[in-house]
């Protein structure tokens, strides 16, 4: 079981055995940096003199049988190549440079690296320029926990990069530059970049801070932003992303022990209570966040969550006559308004979502939010495991992170002919091919550009060919809720 220390810019450390309580003390602490260590005794003894080192302590040095992943300082040139090709948003040369040396995100001192004298990290530098492909590239990294594996040193320590990537995210969605203290956010409103905002805000992590003037980003919307950007459709489209944003979450228990449900619309600065309290026999259970839409407004999530949470309804059409046989009633879908006779109405869109519910618990809540979300515009983001991050699979980033894991997947097979480079977790019967595989149906993207996640696409799709045109709606509907669940899973 791993141990926790919080390290705090003055006074003693903290130590903690839970990884919940240690995660909520690192946030409200503003300097602190947490520490994971393998087992108590090494956690006793960095308490007993932190100035021996964090790596002695914990007793993870000279342990050959795991691969050392070096931690090299990226070279000033090399520093130079990259801040140029962020700031002109070279989505190309900023990731060639980062799989180069992943240094460039992360310093010595496992935080965002600094660049200019501003002391500007790459996220600073993309808010500031409009690179939106950028800003995305580099979020979806670090929230993927590739970086912080680089730092830890190590593949199998998990707890140290699940822990670092939450800091490491933190520091570059909330982290103020030198000159003025202000946050990626700042300058991307103050620039007037809408796309950049909409990525930032799109994480619950973000927050609305001041800078050293007291002002924040919606107090500086387009007020350093070039003329064909300082527009009053602009600031009124940049304001709205800017208002006290809301998102709706699906949770689950591990193991899908209970149900899962649609969560109340949360604001980022008031995240969820999760009470992770089972109903079952007043067992304990971990309920987590595995799915969630947003930013939306207030009255918008509460209508997402209302549709997402409720399927549609089929009601008798109001024309039907007193007295006359059941069998010519009409019926009529509330979210379409199509008409349905009695032996059709089971390809209404409510009737299909109610039985896909059912019959598939592990998975439709997820699908049904996804489509939910592409019809009504909403940024959408769930938890794949595969992955280690909440990411859109449809998302060019996504499928960038999609594209490398699938490379790793190659690698690891050479060493054992036993696993499936073509297939998530080495195994074609993983459920999360399938589910993968459902999320990037009817997604338009560039086979060159990513060639494992085609090929692995066209494999799944071959050998699930049956599932996927297993009938469960009506497939010519228009609306993409009725089609949710002709994918089984």
């Amino acid at each position: 079981m791993p141990f926790y220390a919080l390290v705090h810019a003055e006074g003693e450390p903290s130590s903690f055995d839970q990884k919940e309580e240690a995660l909520t003390a690192l946030r409200e602490s503003q300097e602190g940096q947490l520490l994971p260590f393998q087992d108590k005794p090494s956690l006793d003894k960095f308490l007993a003199n932190p100035t021996d080192g964090y790596e002695a302590s914990r007793g993870l040095t000279g342990n050959a049988t795991q691969p050392v992943i070096t931690h090299v300082t990226p070279s000033p040139a090399l520093q130079q190549r990259f801040i140029k090709a962020v700031g002109m948003g070279d989505l190309g040369q900023v990731s060639s440079l980062v799989r180069q040396a992943p240094g460039l995100l992360i310093d010595s001192t496992a935080h965002p690296r600094r660049f200019a004298a501003e002391r500007l990290n790459a996220l600073h530098i993309a808010a500031r320029y409009g690179a939106n492909q950028v800003g995305e590239f580099i979020l979806a990294m670090v929230a993927s926990g590739a970086i912080a594996k680089v730092y830890a040193g190590r593949r199998s320590t998990i707890p140290d990069a699940a822990v670092l990537t939450v800091q490491l995210l933190d520091d570059y969605l909330n982290g103020a530059e030198m000159d003025a203290a202000e946050t990626p956010l700042h300058l991307a409103a103050k620039y007037g970049w809408k796309p950049m905002v909409r990525i930032l805000v799109a994480y619950p992590q973000c927050e609305m801070k001041r800078n050293s003037s007291g002002q924040f980003p919606q107090d500086l919307v387009c007020e350093s932003a070039t003329p064909e950007r300082n527009t009053h459709e602009c600031r009124r489209a940049i304001d709205k992303l800017l208002r006290d944003s809301y998102f709706v979450p699906l949770i689950r228990t591990e193991s899908n022990v209970e149900l899962p449900y649609i969560g109340e619309p949360f604001a980022r600065r008031h995240l969820p209570d999760l009470g992770n309290v089972g109903t079952i026999r007043k067992l304990r259970f971990l309920r987590i966040i595995t799915a969630f839409a947003g930013p939306m407004s207030l009255s918008e999530a509460q209508a997402f969550r209302r549709e997402w949470k409720t399927p549609p309804r089929v009601v008798v059409h109001a024309d039907a006559r007193p007295g006359a046989p059941t069998s010519s009633y009409q019926y009529r879908c509330e979210l379409t308004g199509r008409l349905y006779d009695r032996a059709h109405r089971h390809q209404a869109a409510g009737i299909g979502e109610r039985a896909f519910r059912r019959a598939h618990v592990d998975c439709a809540m997820e699908r049904i939010g996804r489509s939910l979300a592409r019809t009504k515009g909403v940024e959408w983001k769930e938890y794949w495991a595969f992955l280690g991050a909440y990411q859109n699979l449809s998302d060019t980033q996504a499928l960038a992170i999609f594209e490398r894991y699938l490379e790793r997947q190659v690698e690891v097979a050479r060493a054992r002919p036993d696993h499936d480079p073509v297939a998530i977790g080495g195994k074609q019967t993983h459920p999360q091919n399938l589910w993968a595989l459902c999320a990037l149906r009817n997604v338009s993207y560039d086979a060159s550009t990513y060639p494992l996640v085609s090929r692995w696409q066209r494999k799944m799709h071959t050998l699930y060919a049956a599932l996927l045109n297993k009938d469960g709606a009506d497939a010519k509907s228009p609306n993409p809720i009725a089609n949710v669940g002709r994918i089984s899973s």
